[in-house]
């Protein structure tokens, strides 16, 4: 009932276990709200400890980024990711638009920077979306958008987010330090 309600946040700072929150709520209400709390709280990047603890999705997600973009395999975007595949970011001129965004992308990267990574620091996942926090490197060793190799290497920060049909992805949207990527291969600084 409501008193009992009233006694959890003490019941918490005395560190009394969700379990036996669990077991001293007393209607189905209580019992969701007890459920909210305990499961929405628990941090995703400890679930990555383990790829076996990391739900299906996240586990797609990390594939996009070690097996097609830092290793290259381009074949695997069609099983990877939805036909109807739609991508948000703004992309360079010349990309295509649909789950062909991501192959051309990868392509011109990979032809660029011959040891380009992308490396996922932090994933967290709402529904059916995943956001990451990654880190895009290489080193500037073939021709970028009409720019001949520099030997520059970056080392910048991304934002991606990713809505799943299922087990594949379908929609993406992203952001890039594509200005401290430039600034760091010797192609434009700061506005100033």
């Amino acid at each position: 009932g409501p008193h009992q309600r009233a006694a959890w946040p003490s019941l918490i700072r005395e560190g009394v276990g969700a379990r036996d929150l669990l077991s001293r709520a007393t209607s189905a209400g209580e019992h969701a709200a007890v459920s909210r709390l305990t499961h929405s709280a628990v941090p995703t990047r400890d679930r990555q400890i383990g790829e076996d603890l990391m739900s299906d999705i996240q586990a797609v997600m990390k594939r996009i980024y070690d097996d097609v973009f830092t290793q290259g395999n381009a074949d695997m975007i069609d099983e990877l990711m939805h036909e109807g595949f739609v991508e948000h970011e703004e992309l360079p001129p010349g990309i295509p638009p649909g789950r062909e965004a991501p192959k051309a992308m990868m392509a011109m990267m990979r032809s660029a920077f011959p040891d380009f990574r992308a490396d996922v620091e932090e994933m967290l996942q709402d529904g059916n979306k995943v956001i990451a926090r990654a880190r895009f490197s290489g080193t500037h060793q073939g021709e970028f958008m009409g720019i001949p190799a520099t030997g520059n290497s970056f080392d910048i920060n991304v934002i991606d987010i990713i809505e799943f049909e299922g087990d594949k992805a379908i929609a993406h949207w992203g952001l890039m330090d594509t200005a401290k990527m430039m600034e760091q291969l010797g192609l434009g600084g700061p506005p100033g």
